[in-house]
């Protein structure tokens, strides 16, 4: 959620020339190419990483590729509360459906990452990994993912 607030106020101070309001700053953004902002994106969240998302989670990197937007994660699965969660197999379902409920609703809701989501087909990739490296688990957040969430 850091992440997020953070590059809505990066890309407002950019890109603030353009716009004073919510629908105008859409509109600029509607004409900027997607490649350009993805570069712009990625270049201003990686001065702050890695960074703390929670207790178990950190958000590792943020890189893009074409129209997809990735955001690279390592979750702690050794931390001790964490772990007696995550160490049970229906525990651990509840606990990555939790995880990629509150990614969707973060980013499909944020006003200029839901415009680009809505309108240039950006694709935001999610990838936890363990402490070590390991991969755990991904998903992707799309247009047809967005239109279901109110």
């Amino acid at each position: 959620m850091k992440i997020v607030i953070s590059m809505f106020f990066t890309f407002t101070l950019l890109f603030s020339d353009y716009a004073s309001d919510a629908k105008k700053t859409n509109e600029i953004f509607n004409q900027i190419p997607l490649s350009q902002i993805l570069r712009t994106l990625t270049s201003e969240a990686s001065k702050s990483l890695p960074m703390r998302v929670d207790r178990a989670t950190r958000l590792r990197r943020v890189y893009s590729h074409k129209n997809t937007l990735t955001y690279a994660k390592e979750l702690d699965i050794q931390d001790k509360e964490f772990a007696k969660l995550w160490n049970r197999k229906q525990q651990k379902t509840k606990i990555i459906d939790v995880m990629q409920q509150e990614d969707r609703q973060v980013i499909c809701n944020e006003l200029i990452m839901g415009n680009l989501i809505r309108n240039k087909n950006l694709i935001v990739q999610y990838t936890y990994d363990d402490v070590q490296a390991h991969f755990l688990f991904s998903h992707k957040v799309d247009k047809k993912t967005c239109k279901k969430i109110k």
